[in-house]
């Protein structure tokens, strides 16, 4: 069972996640009775946290795809595990949980995912494709339990 407080947080983390990146998203969800608007939150910030990963693209494919790898598998055992000590995945199985999301859309979700990054290697220059990427000790911070914390990250990414 996922820790109230935790999800609390990861909730909030969501929402703020949702305003800061994706405003229609966040707009639109005020228009939904208060209970669901965490949800729709927590599936964007599902989007947006794995998007941000391949929209590293200063790195080679092969190293983003190992990133994108290692957060659908942290997504997936947090999701098997039905809990998370990081608030954000935590209020992410939460919601796939409580919805009744089908693991289904997951694979189609990610397998997506990896065909954006031959997509965007073929058609956008390198100049282009520069973004901050944030440090590993950062990473480590928000995911101090993880061992393969440096091959992926769950924060949004400065463009």
């Amino acid at each position: 069972m996922i820790d109230n407080a935790i999800l609390r947080r990861g909730y909030r983390r969501c929402a703020r996640l949702t305003w800061r990146y994706g405003t229609t998203y966040f707009w639109g969800a005020v228009l939904l009775p208060k209970p669901q608007r965490k949800h729709v939150h927590a599936v964007y910030a599902l989007c947006r946290l794995a998007d941000d990963i391949v929209d590293l693209s200063d790195l080679r494919t092969e190293l983003v795809d190992e990133r994108l790898t290692a957060f659908e598998e942290a997504f997936r055992s947090a999701l098997f595990e039905r809990r998370s000590d990081d608030p954000t995945m935590a209020a992410i199985v939460h919601t796939v949980i409580t919805c009744g999301i089908e693991p289904e859309c997951f694979e189609r979700f990610f397998g997506a995912m990896r065909m954006d990054l031959t997509v965007m290697e073929r058609l956008m220059p390198p100049p282009r494709r520069r973004m901050t990427v944030p440090s590993n000790t950062w990473i480590r911070s928000r995911f101090p339990s993880t061992t393969r914390a440096d091959t992926f990250t769950m924060s949004p990414v400065a463009s």
